[in-house]
């Protein structure tokens, strides 16, 4: 006999006198063996549907499939109605929705069927597994649903919980949403209020996920102190080592030993590989961008798309903002702030002005606001002259009567 802890099968041998009892050991086995491997490879919740819906004016769960805690399947194959007599009943106009696992006798022994003896008359053929809809008052404050209040607190935080009853007095309930009922409202739509956020769904339990028919591969946690090879169709796939590796994406690629696309290891080292799109706003907190390995570029052909590079050259290491080609629509490079009203106030903009006939178009850097230097100018156009006392005494003299002529002081 099988207790849900113990695998204990029957053992058939020629001549056995089989008992009812073998039968029901029998039946308990590949049970208790079918639940051990919806909670063992898999973490307990809702697998698929069970969504609570408003249709035609009323409140229902529509049709799917949950897991409990003790890998018992509930299945609910058509859709169920709630009624608004619950809510009065329970006295609250907010209840919290669970599904339970339960049995029913359905099909009763067949006249002449039973022995005459058998005086049991819970004799039935057939034992259905149908789950029911628990309502219950909801509480002030938000639910933990990988928590439920029946089941004891020495098994949810056991490391491993194996134990698969059947009894469904052992209730382990699925959570399947907090229901508020505004019964002035006249809009069916509005009179349901359906809060789904705390609803549990099942997960896999695994180390490595790997994709049937390529190379693509998740691994979670794994410490991979050496190269991993599998074989998909007639290939031969080779995954790279990391042993502080914590997370890793594979995909399909022609490498001998694939890197993975996405890793982080357990130093808080993310690494991203491959050219990557961003759709969307980047924020990066207590963080910084560096080019590591400058690449060499040939400055002959030009970018077609604003970027910012490191770059190697002839004894050159540089780190661009390049702007692209040159096109019919002007790019501009352009820093500023934002004001308090929410427009954008330019400090700096760099761009290119129309060229002249037969020149090559020419940078104009504009500032907005005040030009503070530490330093000195640098250009070709300063021409550099000494002045002697004398020539400075009759500049001097020159913006003097320059001044007086002007009336000034």
């Amino acid at each position: 006999m099988n207790n849900g802890t113990i695998l204990s099968r029957v053992n058939y041998f020629a001549g056995q006198f089989l008992r009812r009892q073998d039968f029901a050991d029998e039946q308990a086995y590949q049970i208790a063996l079918r639940r051990r491997h919806n909670i063992g490879h898999h973490d307990w919740g809702i697998v698929v549907g069970l969504d609570v819906a408003v249709e035609e004016g009323a409140l229902v769960v529509r049709p799917g499939v949950a897991i409990d805690g003790y890998g018992r399947e509930l299945l609910l194959a058509s859709k169920r109605s709630i009624s608004t007599d619950e809510f009065q009943r329970l006295q609250s106009n907010r209840l919290d929705a669970w599904l339970l696992y339960e049995t029913t006798p359905s099909a009763p022994a067949p006249q002449g069927l039973v022995a005459c003896s058998d005086s049991n008359t819970n004799s039935y053929y057939r034992s259905t597994e149908q789950p029911r809809i628990f309502l219950e008052r909801a509480s002030a404050s938000r639910i933990n649903p990988r928590r439920p209040k029946e089941v004891p607190a020495a098994i949810l935080d056991a490391p491993v919980q194996l134990q698969t009853p059947d009894d469904p007095l052992v209730r382990w309930p699925v959570y399947l949403g907090r229901l508020t009922y505004v019964p002035e409202e006249q809009d069916p739509q509005k009179q349901f209020i359906i809060d789904a956020t705390d609803r549990p769904y099942v997960g896999a339990i695994a180390e490595v996920i790997d994709h049937p028919a390529n190379a693509a591969r998740i691994e979670v946690g794994r410490i991979a102190k050496q190269q991993d090879e599998r074989v998909v169709g007639d290939t031969k796939v080779v995954y790279s080592a990391n042993e502080k590796r914590a997370f890793a994406l594979f995909v399909p690629a022609q490498q001998s030993v694939l890197d993975p696309r996405f890793e982080i290891d357990v130093d808080d080292n993310n690494y991203l590989r491959g050219n990557t799109t961003l759709y969307g706003n980047l924020l990066m907190a207590n963080g910084a961008v560096q080019f590591s390995e400058p690449q060499t570029t040939d400055d002959e052909v030009p970018r077609d798309n604003p970027s910012i590079y490191r770059a190697q050259g002839d004894k050159v290491d540089e780190l661009r903002i390049d702007l692209g080609k040159i096109a019919d629509i002007p790019r501009t490079f352009v820093i500023g702030f934002t004001a308090e009203d929410g427009s954008f106030r330019p400090s700096l903009k760099l761009e290119y002005v129309p060229p002249e006939a037969g020149k090559d178009p020419q940078p104009l850097l504009t500032v907005y606001g005040d030009l503070k230097l530490k330093g000195l100018i640098n250009s070709a156009g300063v021409i550099e002259r000494t002045l002697t006392k004398e020539t400075l005494d009759a500049l001097l003299a020159s913006f003097q009567a320059g001044i007086a002529a002007a009336g000034g002081k």
